[in-house]
């Protein structure tokens, strides 16, 4: 096999991951009604423009604020 071949073989998949790990975090961050007009878009914007840490914040941040803002409404609202 050549070196391209191989090399091929190995970061395609990563890509594959990389790019679907992106789109699922902007399709959430469009999606997530707990985040109102400009924390929309200044997620997508963080997520379009630097794609990795953005993810990467977004998964490790964002998504768990959006809940426990979720979270909060439910309680005051008694649902």
């Amino acid at each position: 096999m050549s070196d391209a071949l191989i090399a091929g073989a190995v970061v395609a998949p990563l890509v594959i991951v990389y790019v679907a790990l992106v789109v699922t975090a902007i399709v959430q961050v469009v999606r997530d009604r707990a985040l109102a007009g400009l924390a929309r878009e200044l997620w997508v914007v963080a997520l379009v423009v630097f794609p990795v840490f953005g993810a990467i914040a977004w998964y490790g941040i964002g998504h768990r604020t959006a809940d426990a803002q979720r979270a909060v409404e439910r309680l005051r609202y008694g649902l």
